[in-house]
């Protein structure tokens, strides 16, 4: 720098005339490159990071529970083989000589599950042997109220009602026979 008079003249050095941004002073230079680096760092470090939600139904197990047992009542055997059928509803239809007492009762469960559900029903479909002590009937002719695929309705829980034949042989034996049967149900 050079003195003439109470002049004073400053001479810059020359990359500050090539780059205008040194003429704006340090605080203005930090600024520009903070600009410039916030708008290239996102596009490049950019993730896209979505949310995806997790849930599950947990629906209530079906079940079936028993709440009345299959009644055919009293007999009075006859000279000839007869037959007894009681229906899902509990109606009852007898043929032959022997004359059927009550009380009759087609066998009762109900079924629960998840509401709106489709549910299969599995009745017995084979003749099944009911004994007093060594002496024997037979049931045959299983049928139920529901069809083999039924929907659970709003309440969650139907009634099933299972009827059957019995078959009494002319000279049956006196006693109380019993037996047992199965059903089943699960979801479609």
């Amino acid at each position: 720098m050079r003195i003439y008079g109470q002049l004073q003249l400053k001479r810059e050095p020359s990359f500050f005339r090539i780059l205008p941004c040194f003429q704006l002073g340090i605080f203005s230079l930090l600024i520009v490159c903070c600009l410039v680096l916030s708008a290239v760092i996102p596009a490049v470090s950019q993730v896209d990071s979505p949310i995806i939600d997790i849930s599950i139904r947990i629906i209530r197990p079906i079940s079936i529970r028993p709440t009345s047992d299959l009644q055919f009542g009293e007999i009075f055997p006859a000279n000839g083989a007869s037959e007894v059928t009681i229906s899902p509803n509990s109606t009852v239809a007898s043929s032959g000589l022997a004359t059927f007492l009550g009380p009759f009762q087609s066998a009762t469960f109900i079924i629960s599950g998840e509401p709106g559900f489709g549910f299969t029903v599995t009745i017995p479909s084979e003749p099944l042997d009911i004994f007093s002590g060594i002496n024997k009937m037979t049931v045959t002719g299983w049928t139920k109220n529901l069809p083999d695929r039924s929907i659970l309705p709003d309440g969650g829980s139907v009634t099933l009602n299972v009827g059957a034949t019995l078959a009494v042989d002319a000279v049956q034996p006196p006693g109380t026979y019993m037996g047992a049967f199965q059903v089943s149900v699960a979801y479609e």
